[in-house]
């Protein structure tokens, strides 16, 4: 099982499929109930997975709430910046929806946001830790150049490497 793991990575999202079969039975068990170290073993998982889609969600929204939205408006009201946290979680859940809709797995899911994420701020870092220059405006222009660069390059020319190239 391993090898075939580390052969095709997407293998992994069966996994647990293969090991649950369309009656409840452990692949490995020919009757009664999946063993308990099964089920806690599945519990496990899908709540490490909600507890990584939400922490994502809420993290997306606010940096779209707190660091975009919010300056653009200033003197607004806590209960209007709550409205508009709500807001962004609901937008931000939509975007997670239609993307999961077409995506090709979460393998690829993980590798495209690590890659969109990161594609830039690698720079913003170096720049802002060794550099005296800069400001706030060329660390969001190297941010959205990164990522524009990343996005040509994934859906316009089909690349198919990460920032990382051992990924």
């Amino acid at each position: 099982m391993c090898k075939q793991i580390r052969e095709n990575p997407q293998a992994l999202d069966w996994v647990l499929v293969g090991q649950i079969n369309a009656t409840g039975r452990s692949s490995g068990e020919q009757g009664g109930c999946i063993s308990f170290e099964t089920y806690l073993f599945a519990v496990a998982l899908v709540s490490a997975i909600l507890s990584t889609v939400d922490s994502a969600l809420l993290a997306a929204s606010l940096l779209l709430s707190h660091n975009i939205l919010i300056p653009m408006r200033p003197g607004m009201s806590e209960w209007n910046k709550v409205r508009l946290e709500q807001w962004g979680v609901a937008v931000m859940g939509i975007l997670a929806y239609v993307l999961a809709l077409y995506a090709e797995g979460v393998y690829r899911l993980v590798k495209d946001a690590s890659a969109f994420g990161g594609a830039g701020i690698f720079v913003v870092f170096m720049v802002g830790m060794f550099a005296k220059f800069g400001s706030a405006t060329s660390a969001v222009v190297s941010l959205a150049v990164g990522a524009s660069v990343w996005l040509v390059a994934r859906c316009g020319f089909d690349f198919e490497f990460s920032y990382l190239l051992g990924w």
